[in-house]
């Protein structure tokens, strides 16, 4: 068992948003604080070097509308939202200017599900998506962008949607490679500063697009090719629970959770893929330890139910549903959390899931929140921390981890404060 103090004791507290769904955005004035960013799903979101959450872009989805791309820019000071840059009007095209070189009039066109990291100099970086290239074509993007805290700089990529990708030498990295257009990769930093990003929804090195299961490193300057397949829809192979193996290799997959531990692994859950009938959802659990893949836990087998048992008790026999859209984190002792997501409960009931994990290396232990789906969230006082307030269960919400260890999520898709399903916009 895990010390006690890695068990979630801690409370929930609504910082602000609307707990209606559907909430529009009250902009103001670019940069004056106290504008509100409006329901969103899909949104890109970093910690700055002043230790502010920012949070770019996302899929709105108004009622009686439809659905549109955003690419507006905002700041949370921990009391108020800001307003920074892009629009607000939905669906705008790419401006990119000259690449490498700065400049205010630059933006990237409206998107969603873009893979974002941190430098280790504080600035901001943006890779693909889907939304608006600079033509105003919609599609999978393979665009690479840099925020410095006042204008953005277009790094890499291309200017146009639905691009394949350009593979080069196996472990090689160079100026040429590139990872074709995507959405909903899964990404993480390792200690020497590189960045890891697995798989999504996109176009592999030929063919239609679809689910991917290919592993790119990004050095700051050039792009390496690390390891899965050039086609898109690749089973994958599982090996054997437990044993690293060069021949490991999770299955093509979007929207999975990943981190980094605190001992240099990184971790892979869940997710979804295409297959023969239709998207499925995942729960199988992998380590990656730089050179290998290990499947660690949960099913090779799509659409599994999650297995609860007591809450706070560690073992061999509990699992996360499968799902995908979840927020994840670590929080020290190669400990990683995991909470949300869209999915299958232990009834292998799918909806919104709002229930959080941990797992210690060995074993899932069911921490807090609902076992079941489509639980609405209970909001108590803004800014008031209650042991009674949690977030209704939800799907590709905003995440951010603060230097202090407390977790922010905003928005995505899922319940508010009633029991109808929709785009949020709560803090």
């Amino acid at each position: 068992p895990e010390p006690e103090s890695l068990v979630i004791t801690g409370s929930w507290t609504w910082q602000g948003g609307s707990k209606t769904t559907g909430a529009e955005a009250v902009y103001g004035r670019k940069g004056v604080a106290g504008a509100a960013p409006g329901c969103r799903s899909g949104a890109s979101r970093w910690v700055d070097a002043s230790g502010r959450l920012v949070l770019f872009g996302g899929l709105a989805d108004e009622p009686y509308e439809g659905l549109f791309y955003l690419n507006d820019l905002w700041r949370w000071d921990g009391s108020r939202w800001t307003w920074l840059g892009g629009s607000s009007a939905f669906g705008q095209p790419g401006v990119y200017g000259v690449k490498g070189v700065a400049s205010a009039s630059n933006v990237p066109g409206a998107r969603a599900y873009a893979a974002s990291w941190l430098d280790v100099t504080g600035n901001l970086w943006l890779f693909g998506g889907i939304g608006y290239d600079a033509s105003g074509a919609s599609g999978h993007l393979d665009d690479l962008w840099r925020w410095d805290g006042a204008n953005w700089t277009w790094m890499g990529g291309t200017k146009n949607a639905d691009q394949y990708g350009s593979y080069g030498a196996k472990g090689v990295d160079s100026a040429g490679n590139l990872p074709g257009g995507r959405f909903a990769s899964a990404t993480w930093t390792d200690a020497g500063g590189n960045v890891w990003l697995l798989g999504g929804q996109g176009y592999a090195e030929s063919g239609p697009p679809g689910t991917l299961n290919d592993l790119w490193k990004w050095n700051g300057t050039a792009w390496a090719w690390m390891r899965g397949a050039t086609v898109a829809n690749d089973d994958g192979s599982f090996g054997t629970k437990g044993l690293a193996t060069p021949t490991n290799l999770p299955c093509a997959r979007l929207a999975a959770a990943a981190w980094m531990d605190d001992r240099g692994d990184a971790w892979v859950f869940g997710g979804a893929r295409d297959q023969g009938i239709g998207r499925v959802e995942l729960n199988d659990l992998w380590k990656w330890d730089g050179t290998n893949w290990t499947w660690m836990s949960g099913s090779s087998a799509p659409n599994a139910p999650g297995h609860h048992g007591t809450k706070g008790s560690p073992a061999g026999t509990n699992v996360p549903g499968a799902r995908h859209g979840a927020v994840a984190w670590t929080s020290g002792a190669g400990s990683i959390r995991l909470l949300g997501g869209y999915g299958y409960d232990g009834g292998s009931t799918p909806g919104f899931l709002a229930d959080a994990w941990l797992w210690d290396g060995a074993n899932w232990t069911w921490e807090a929140g609902p076992p079941g789906v489509d639980v609405p969230g209970f909001y108590g006082t803004p800014g008031i921390p209650s042991t009674s307030s949690s977030p209704g269960g939800r799907v590709s919400a905003a995440a951010w981890l603060d230097a202090d260890g407390a977790l922010y999520i905003f928005g995505g898709a899922g319940l508010a404060a009633s029991t109808s399903p929709g785009p949020l916009s709560d803090l």
